[in-house]
């Protein structure tokens, strides 16, 4: 998986989830779960996960590039 604007996804994250939190390998490894079990296209916190105390988000989306078995898949924050 090719990730593109990751670091702004991350900065949220750590403003937005109480602790503890992910590493930012285990949460992008955490997003593409989601994605997989879910086809939603926005990561979501349960608001007893947030400092906030409410649900929160964040759009992404996902595309794969190529063809004939050359594809590469990309994540879009």
């Amino acid at each position: 998986m090719n990730y593109v604007n990751e670091a702004e996804f991350i900065a949220w994250y750590r403003r937005t989830a109480k602790p503890p939190q992910l590493s930012p390998e285990a949460l992008l490894a955490d997003v593409f779960r989601y994605y997989v079990e879910t086809k939603d296209s926005a990561y979501v916190l349960p608001a007893d996960r947030t400092v906030t105390g409410r649900e929160e988000s964040y759009p992404f989306r996902c595309e794969t590039i190529g063809a004939c078995g050359a594809c590469t898949p990309f994540m879009y924050f």
